[in-house]
């Protein structure tokens, strides 16, 4: 298998190779003579004695295994003496280093094609002729684009109807070949017990008897490659139905589509001004907002051009540049603004082969067995994307050819779009802000795409573009680049690759104008009466400290705890008035008195202590360990360990039920939930779960269990009574900390990878915000007012989010790595002062 140690066997290792043949006729076949062959040499002859009509039979062949690529090849009837319907699948070929291909059909399908197939008229008359004909296309694409891979049918299981995961691209669990994909009777208009609700596509659709290259291309994700359409740059765009003067607050368009882009809010590009409007009805959109961004306002004419303005990049004078002359979209309609090199050629996108590109990533990993994953997708999908020289020029050019030199130059990083696969949207913050040389050249570093160097090409988001907005001259242009140009040099070995950028469209500077100032940060709402004896409780994980601060300036109101080694967990205990802090590396839990804010006790617990769970009364503190593979219940009471939980599984999170003695653990190697008695302190029930959850939430009425799959970019919804999956949401990056609004309408999820945090509807189980946070997010809490602390790591503060609007309202400077924030009240230690102490001399 593939997931094992062994993936092939030693050389010389005796294997055996079996062929399976069958006669699809109505007569018996006859004796039949076959041969063997390895790397065409004839290795074995012998005769059968023939198959009955519609039998089967298999026939094999022992050989010593060798390193390196040969040729196992066996032909029946090799001297052409039984006439046939079909001539051309006597013959098969297997490539000892290949990618092995699994195929599962389910009965239904495979009795539609052996009825169908011969119909289309390339000479074959089974679904496994079907199969093996699409291995020798994909093959012939293999070696036209110059790769070293070829793959083989390794194996076709047909089985009874309903029996397959409801998952084509893993219809089973099987870890023996490389990639695999599953035929369901539903898709030839066969109705199954499993009921998953696939279209009767291969059966309405004869084109696909002869090939469907669909199913090439979504093999290629098995394998771990990317849709490069992906990377195209689409821009919806309508006319207005009506003129609308400078004042108007709604739009109406003529016929705007039922899209995600379409749906407020949405901000639209027209004329240079943006509108960002709340609302709509029918074709009018309601409650805009004019001069968005602080653009320009103006009367617009009907028949004006309104685009959803996913770019929202400015001139510098307050004109949105989408649909001006230095950006064109060429249709009133929508068209593609931007598509990548190797749109018309390759069959990752439009094509019907392969590009360079696609070479390349294949080659990467040629002739290594699938590494985690044999499926659509597998966890190293698209792994390439960040591969990017040190350093990269970009070599600046006018249509003319001269440089442009001496310019300014500011880069815009991609932004998340929820509810579009692959979406992006551009503010009108440079996220780099450089300037080019006299020779037109401008000097990258490894991370012209996103702030962290990390490419996110997924549901609701892909960075792999981005964009370049030259002034110089006099003259503004803005092209786009993609992560293509700068993968392929890294590739080819070059380490200071030059990307040269032609700057074709462009717009004169206009007169520059006031923009009015940005307002500023929002102080935090202090109408609960927070004041001197509420603070902020953070936290700071390279430091081993947890600082007691002022919510507004972050400046220390109190001493701060030397806690322990990375504390990575804090919790409010309101029973016996303590906060409870889990530290990672020193495999200890510090309890401090939330009133005095003075250390009490530190507890040492098992290794690597990840979370903490306190029950409703205060007596039990529960500690996940995610090294010793336990759970430490320690009595608050004596504040000693009590129990340990063993057999979990490397637990992340630990959760307690507020109403039963029923705690739930996660576990991330591997992926599994534990249900523990707490009365007992006993397992109780345990299942298989996601790739490597982090995180867990229980639902306000304990129906539902919210999990967080860091490793899988995945949240799931999972029935506590059954334990069944009820719905999987993929989430970009690595999410690695959830909360829940105390009424459970919203998640919020926090990203160990990504520069935004993920908000999630729950009634609807969508994604609704990504809100941006420029750095990485760790255990959020709530303030005594409902708002939302964020720590942010990489940045070192803290921010307050509402989660009304979902907005950033503040972030407060805290420093040293904040990993768990909480929101203390009614503090009565004595604050820091500055003490003067007499200075005396001895007479």
């Amino acid at each position: 298998n593939y997931d094992e140690d062994q993936k092939v066997p030693d050389p010389g290792d005796l294997v055996t190779f079996v062929a399976h043949i069958a006669n699809r006729g109505s007569d018996a076949s006859g004796v039949f003579t076959y041969e063997w062959r390895v790397d065409g040499q004839v290795v074995q002859t012998d005769s059968h004695a023939g198959l009955a009509a519609s039998a089967t039979d298999s026939l094999t062949l022992d050989w010593n295994w060798a390193v390196g690529s040969h040729a196992i090849s066996l032909t029946l009837d090799s001297t052409s003496q039984i006439a046939e319907i079909s001539e051309t699948n006597n013959a098969r070929t297997k490539q000892t280093d290949a990618i092995m291909w699994g195929v599962w059909v389910e009965q239904s399908f495979y009795d539609f094609f052996n009825d169908n197939v011969l119909t289309s008229g390339w000479g074959g008359n089974s679904f496994d002729d079907w199969i093996q004909r699409h291995a020798t296309i994909w093959n012939d694409m293999f070696v036209a684009a110059g790769f070293e891979d070829r793959v083989t049918v390794e194996k076709i299981i047909v089985v009874p109807d309903g029996d397959l995961l409801c998952n084509s691209n893993r219809p089973v669990v099987d870890a023996s070949v490389d990639l695999m994909w599953g035929f369901m009777s539903e898709m030839v208009g066969v109705s199954s017990p499993a009921n998953c609700g696939w279209t009767a596509r291969y059966r309405d659709d004869p084109n696909t008897w002869d090939r469907d290259m669909a199913l090439i291309h979504e093999l290629n994700h098995a394998r771990y490659h990317i849709d490069l359409y992906g990377l195209n740059m689409f821009i919806h765009a309508r006319p207005l139905a009506a003129n609308i003067n400078s004042t108007a607050t709604s739009v109406e368009l003529v016929d705007p589509p039922d899209f995600v882009e379409f749906t407020p809010p949405v901000y639209f590009a027209i004329e240079g001004e943006l509108l960002y409007c709340t609302g709509r009805t029918d074709n009018t959109f309601t409650s805009c907002q004019r001069g968005a961004d602080s653009t320009n306002i103006a009367a617009h004419d009907a028949g004006a051009v309104a685009y959803v303005a996913t770019i929202r990049v400015q001139d510098g004078a307050g004109n949105a540049l989408l649909g001006s002359s230095a950006l064109p979209v060429p249709n009133s309609s929508g068209e593609l603004l931007y598509i990548e090199p190797y749109f018309f050629e390759d069959i990752m996108d439009s094509g019907p082969g392969y590009g360079e590109y696609s070479a390349a990533a294949w080659n990467r990993i040629a002739k290594h067995r699938a590494r985690c994953g044999n499926y659509n997708a597998p966890c190293n999908v698209g792994e390439f994307m960040d591969e990017i020289a040190p350093q990269n020029i970009l070599d600046l050019s006018w249509e003319n050819g001269s440089p442009i030199a001496n310019a300014a130059v500011e880069i815009y990083f991609a932004d998340a779009y929820p509810g579009v696969w692959y979406a992006r949207q551009f503010d009108n913050v440079p996220d780099l802000v450089l300037s080019s040389d006299s020779a037109g050249q401008v000097l990258l570093d490894s991370s012209p795409f996103s702030s962290n160097g990390n490419i996110v090409h997924t549901y609701g988001y892909s960075n792999g573009i981005a964009l370049v907005k030259v002034t110089a001259a006099g003259t503004v242009g803005i092209q786009i680049i993609d992560v293509t140009q700068f993968n392929l040099p890294y590739w080819q070995g070059e380490r200071l690759p030059v990307i040269p950028i032609t700057f074709a469209n462009t717009i004169p500077v206009a007169t520059a104008v006031s923009t009015p100032a940005l307002p500023n940060n929002l102080p935090p709402n202090t109408a609960d009466g927070a004041g001197s004896s509420d603070v902020l409780a953070v936290a700071q994980g390279t430091t081993g400290t947890i600082s007691f601060l002022d919510m507004t300036s972050g400046s220390p109101a109190f001493p701060a705890v030397n806690s322990g080694a990375f504390p990575v967990w804090l919790i409010k205990d309101a029973s016996n008035g303590y906060v409870l802090a889990a530290n990672e590396a020193s495999d200890t839990v510090s309890i401090i008195d939330s009133t005095t804010l003075a250390l009490h006790n530190t507890i040492p617990v098992g290794d690597d202590p990840r979370s903490l769970a306190v029950d409703a009364s205060g007596t039990f503190l529960y500690v996940s360990n995610n090294g010793t593979k336990d759970v430490s219940v320690i009595n608050l009471s004596n504040e000693q360990v009590v129990a340990t939980v063993g057999t979990i599984s490397n637990p992340e999170q630990i959760i307690l039920s507020p109403t039963s003695a029923s705690a739930y653990v996660v576990s991330n190697s591997p992926g599994r939930i534990s249900q523990l008695n707490t009365s007992s302190n006993s397992v109780t029930d345990w299942y298989h779960l996601g790739n490597m959850p982090h995180a867990v939430a229980l639902s306000p009425n304990e129906q539902t269990l919210y999990v967080l799959d860091f490793a899988g970019s995945a949240f799931y919804r999972v029935s506590t009574a059954t334990h069944q999956i009820l719905e999987v949401l993929a989430i970009p990056g690595l999410p690695h900390r959830l909360t829940l609004t105390p009424d459970g309408s919203k998640a919020y999820i926090g990203n160990a990878q990504l520069p935004f945090l993920s908000v999630v509807d729950l009634a609807t189980f969508k994604v609704v915000a990504y809100i941006d946070m420029q750095s990485t997010q760790w255990a959020m809490s709530f303030t005594e007012d409902g708002r939302l602390l964020v720590p942010l790591y990489d940045s070192g503060e803290i921010a307050y989010v509402d989660t009304a609007t979902d907005t950033v309202l503040q972030k407060v400077p805290v420093g040293n790595g904040p990993t768990a924030v909480l929101h203390l009240t009614n503090v009565s230690a004595v604050p820091p002062k500055l003490v003067f102490v007499p200075f005396f001399t001895k007479p």
